[in-house]
C-alpha cells in the first residue's frame, strides 16, 4: 500500500502515520500483511491472545496451519 492509502486504514488509530510508515516501507510501499502484524504485536493485550489472532487471521482454510 502507498503512503495514502496507509494513512487512510491507519490513521485512526496512529498518531503520526508518516513515522510508522518509514519503518514499514520498502520500495515506497507497505505490505498490509506486515502492517497488520506490526500492529498487532506493538498494541496492548496479551501476546499469547495476539499471538493466536494472527494465526487464526492467517489460517485462511480453518485447517490449524499455515499454508503458503
Amino acid at each position: 500500500m502507498t503512503y495514502d492509502e496507509f494513512n487512510d486504514v491507519f490513521s485512526a488509530v496512529i498518531n503520526n502515520t508518516a513515522v510508522v510508515f518509514e519503518k514499514l516501507r520498502f520500495n515506497e510501499h507497505v505490505n498490509i500483511y506486515e502492517a497488520f502484524v506490526a500492529m498487532t504485536v506493538f498494541s496492548f493485550g496479551e501476546f499469547d491472545l495476539k499471538l493466536e489472532g494472527l494465526f487464526r487471521s492467517f489460517d485462511c482454510d480453518d485447517g490449524g496451519t499455515i499454508d503458503r
